[in-house]
């Protein structure tokens, strides 16, 4: 009697065990989105959410979700600006020199980000297949 109540013990810890971990892949690959998109599509795919929660959230009329994707719109337009001319004003103050080694630290950068993200995708890839497990974000 005990032996069975043992094993049925373990087959229900097994049985929570394994629906909490397919739920959690569930989340994963649901938040994760497919693998090889770019970053600004990714970078859309989360504008698009964070706008869609809002109106969920906040319970916004179709009117208000409109003009509040449009705010969002122009504000990504206006740091791309800021970001410009902040950069064309620092290369103004620094040597030809300097300058050079600034877009040599930004190219170094960038190729980091890129191998990153190249990373992200492998490991994304595994885990879609079952290979290796995936850090929630």
């Amino acid at each position: 009697m005990k032996k069975l109540l043992a094993i049925m013990i373990v087959g229900i810890f097994m049985l929570g065990s394994g629906l909490v971990l397919a739920k959690d892949m569930e989340c994963q690959c649901k938040c994760q989105g497919p693998p090889n998109k770019e970053m600004g599509q990714m970078q859309e795919d989360w504008e698009a959410r964070r706008l869609d929660r809002m109106a969920k959230e906040l319970n916004l009329t179709a009117d208000q979700k409109a003009k509040i994707g449009a705010i969002m719109d122009k504000t990504k337009e206006d740091m791309a600006a800021v970001r410009d001319a902040s950069e064309k004003k620092v290369k103004a103050v620094l040597t030809p020199d300097q300058a050079k080694k600034l877009d040599e630290m930004k190219a170094e950068m960038r190729k980091r980000m890129d191998e990153r993200k190249g990373k992200g995708m492998e490991m994304r890839e595994k885990h879609r297949h079952g290979d290796g497990p995936m850090k929630e974000q």
